[in-house]
């Protein structure tokens, strides 16, 4: 009797040990999920879109200085997102840079969450955490030029959006209808753009249930058309077309938001995100199999629309609403779907490995035509399974395996080369090589290898090797998360204002021209509007008017590129310059009818100003800055910033 219990009792703590270890692996694998998620997406503090919507409110805090900034006078977007009243309640508790820190942080940790909700409905075990694994080091950009992604380390509504919309589709897959649309609501209200692409999948979803959705859809669709025929507020822009001016700049300027003018390599990630979703796709089956092919149709239809109603017929409202922007999902779900189909591909022997090898090197090659080709050849080559000697087949998985191997080790060994040259070429702290590592295809394209083989491969992974894996993960998000690396982008999101350069210019009121900076730097060293402005241009034909007329004289003075106009143009040319402040370009912009007050520009040092140009000089921050004469980068040290007063310099160079 003792004996049984005494087995009984071992027998239980075996259970238990065993309980306790897949808690501990279960811990040690979120911690370095985690870690990844974040190493891989930097924070760089306030840039990119977040210097609009963290702008917008500030201007809402300070109407009679920052709010009246062109970019929010002429504002035709935040009203339609909750994200203002959210961000209007946390810059004045936690500052600018504590309030984009936490809204930053806070999307992608709930885009975490949504993501891990999506896999655990998708997968179970090792093919769930590969699917988390691959998404979180995956490429995520979509659309051209590789101004957007998905889950964007900056503040914007965008991921807090994008995050519902994951949300959405783990509830759809948990058969629980109402809760996806409650949460694809709470996308709408935060990003509509954004919240489309579920939108899409959620309504073919209720059409292949019912097919009087169908019905209800056009009839939804004439409504529509009705209220806009009827010059209903928003739905009126739907058969509202541009005016030449305006459209012209936006096909120069902002070339991503027209798909039949994007280059050719950036339909690439599109057909091999297509590609690879499609056989997933026909390789998952269920509610899986639904989900793969209603994301694959919804983001290709919303793709089709706008090069229609956005290219070739433009339309205000198809344009504003970006309808190509719903392919972001497909870029989301084609890293899932890679899962699926490299579990059912290692299954098919010679074939298999011919095929995956293929399939491998076209997603090294993710941003080529190139890359597409070899996914579309790995289809076929799956196929030939018995069609094709054992010997042949042999030997072409050899082949491809070689060609994939040879590719990702040129990839990482030239992403690697690139990083270390550049940081070794910069001066101390001019570049972060940490936020470059995280963001490169060097630490990527390995970790996505590794998870796809440890989930196929059935073999263990020594623990050590998982601590440090692990470690090196939690170390780099660590390290990737301090916010603005130079002294002067810590000072533009610094709660605290410039005194000294307030009192230089508390003489005259009215718009800045910080030649080189962004607005950013305006609205938060003092406080004052920018004469540059920043983003809308889409949304009113006065802010893209004015934009282009005052960048225009920027221009003609040499003190930004002109390849500002042409945005695929726009590759190695200067990120910040010290502008020539000749008396004869200061006249130029001064006697302007909407000339700035003051206008102000780096300086190498206060000698560099012309004798014949009055200008006080601030000694700010130190910054490095990077410019290129005659194709070699030059870097500058510099702290001096000359402050010129607009109104001395009126027409024909008459003192005013």
């Amino acid at each position: 009797m003792s004996l049984g219990i005494n087995l009984g009792g071992a027998a239980a703590a075996r259970r238990r040990s065993a309980a306790h270890a897949q808690i501990l692996d279960a811990a040690l694998g979120a911690v370095g999920l985690a870690g990844l998620w974040f190493a891989v997406r930097p924070y760089k503090g306030v840039w990119h879109d977040a210097v609009i919507y963290m702008g917008r409110g500030l201007a809402d805090l300070d109407q009679n200085g920052v709010g009246q900034d062109l970019s929010f006078r002429y504002d035709g977007q935040s009203a339609f997102s909750l994200y203002r009243i959210v961000a209007d309640a946390l810059i004045p508790a936690l500052g600018l840079s504590g309030a984009s820190f936490l809204l930053t942080f806070s999307a992608l940790a709930l885009w975490l969450a949504a993501l891990w909700a999506l896999a655990s409905r998708l997968a179970s075990g090792r093919q769930k955490w590969a699917i988390l694994l691959c998404v979180a080091a995956a490429q995520a950009g979509y659309g051209a030029l590789g101004v957007f992604s998905y889950a964007e380390s900056f503040a914007t509504p965008r991921p807090f959006a994008e995050a519902a919309v994951v949300a959405a589709l783990a509830a759809l897959l948990a058969g629980q209808l109402g809760r996806a649309l409650l949460f694809v609501c709470l996308a709408a209200l935060l990003h509509p753009i954004m919240a489309l692409a579920g939108a899409a999948v959620l309504y073919l979803h209720l059409c292949l249930n019912d097919r009087r959705w169908i019905l209800a859809g056009a009839v939804g669709g004439l409504a529509v058309l009705a209220a806009a025929s009827l010059g209903a507020p928003v739905l009126a822009r739907l058969l509202q077309p541009f005016d030449r001016q305006w459209l012209t700049l936006l096909r120069l300027h902002t070339t991503y938001l027209f798909p039949l003018s994007w280059p050719e390599r950036s339909f690439a990630p599109v057909v091999v995100g297509s590609l690879t979703l499609a056989w997933g796709a026909a390789l998952a089956s269920g509610a899986v199999r639904r989900l793969f092919a209603t994301t694959l149709l919804a983001s290709l239809a919303g793709l089709a629309v706008a090069a229609v109603f956005g290219d070739l017929y433009p339309s205000q409202l198809v344009e504003q609403a970006q309808l190509w922007r719903m392919t972001w999902l497909l870029q989301l779900f084609s890293a899932i779907a890679l899962c699926f189909v490299v579990a059912e591909l290692k299954k098919r022997g010679a074939a298999g490995v011919a095929s995956l090898s293929l399939l491998a090197s076209g997603w090294m090659s993710f941003d080529s035509m190139q890359g597409a080709l070899f996914c579309a050849l790995a289809i076929p080559v799956a196929c030939m399974d018995g069609l094709v000697s054992a010997r042949v087949m042999r030997l072409l998985a050899w082949v491809c395996a070689a060609i994939a191997i040879l590719s990702a080790m040129t990839d990482v060994g030239a992403h690697l080369y690139g990083l270390i040259h550049s940081w070794r070429e910069a001066p101390p702290g001019a570049v972060d090589l940490p936020q470059r590592l995280g963001a490169s295809v060097a630490l990527r394209l390995p970790v996505i290898a590794a998870a796809l083989v440890w989930a196929n491969g059935g073999f263990n992974l020594p623990k050590t090797a998982q601590v440090a894996a692990v470690a090196a993960a939690t170390f780099l998000a660590i390290v990737n998360w301090r916010g603005p690396g130079d002294d002067f982008a810590r000072l533009a999101e610094a709660d605290a204002r410039a005194v000294e350069l307030e009192r230089l210019v508390a003489a005259r009121p009215g718009e800045v021209l910080w030649i080189g900076e962004s607005p950013l730097a305006a609205w938060t060293v003092l406080g004052r509007p920018s004469w540059t402005p920043s983003g809308g241009l889409l949304f009113s034909r006065d802010m893209a008017l004015a934009w282009r007329d005052r960048a225009l004289a920027l221009v003609e003075n040499e003190w930004i590129d002109r390849r500002v106009f042409a945005l695929w143009l726009f590759r190695g040319a200067p990120e910040k310059s010290l502008p020539e402040l000749s008396r004869e370009k200061v006249e130029r912009v001064c006697s302007r009818p909407d000339a700035p007050a003051w206008i102000l520009g780096a300086v190498k040092s206060p000698v560099d100003i012309p004798a014949d140009v009055e200008a006080q000089i601030w000694r700010g921050p130190a910054q490095i800055l990077r410019r290129e004469i005659q194709g070699e980068r030059v870097w500058d040290a510099v702290k001096d910033v000359a402050v010129i007063d607009c109104a001395r310099y009126g027409e024909s160079g008459i003192r005013r």
